[in-house]
């Protein structure tokens, strides 16, 4: 559990903001389905919601990335991105956050701190399972880079790094 509160950063004008896919009109009930369709495996979230994931695996010996993406993006979008990982050495296991993709609920800011936990808890069980090699990195995107810093936060000694691309500085125009 992160030791800062948190719930603050749920308020509705905060989650428009950050998460504006998911708060979009129409969005999550057009497309849930198709992209229900698509994915590999599902995460169960401390609570019980379901969070869609997808991962990538050219071969069992290399190391693995457990990739949070942007703010207006799902793990669909990371089809013909994988291949380019693949080809680099690198596994990759993408997860949706809530209310994105094939994935329950709706997103909130604490909801994404425990789900990232708990997609890197997962991972850890799909490494164990599949004879994966325990070489983890975590990396974020955009607003992934919140989520990624609470799994390296919490899982340092279980990460042989982290990676943050186009980091989340200042989301708020308020």
């Amino acid at each position: 559990m992160t030791d800062i509160e948190m719930s603050f950063l749920d308020d509705p004008r905060v989650l428009c903001e950050l998460f504006p896919l998911a708060y979009a009109y129409g969005y999550p009930s057009a497309q849930r389905e198709l992209h229900r369709a698509h994915l590999s495996s599902y995460i169960q979230a401390e609570d019980g919601a379901r969070l869609g994931c997808k991962y990538w695996v050219r071969e069992k010996n290399l190391p693995t990335i457990l990739y949070f993406h942007g703010n207006g993006e799902t793990v669909l979008d990371y089809e013909w991105v994988a291949p380019v990982y693949l080809e680099q050495g690198i596994n990759l296991f993408v997860v949706d956050y809530r209310g994105y993709g094939g994935s329950d609920g709706e997103p909130t800011f604490t909801n994404v701190l425990s789900d990232a936990r708990a997609a890197f808890m997962a991972l850890r069980q799909v490494v164990h399972r599949e004879g994966l090699s325990p070489s983890v990195f975590v990396m974020g995107r955009s607003i992934g880079s919140i989520p990624a810093c609470e799994v390296a936060l919490h899982h340092q000694r279980e990460l042989c790094g982290v990676i943050i691309e186009s980091g989340a500085a200042n989301n708020f125009r308020y």
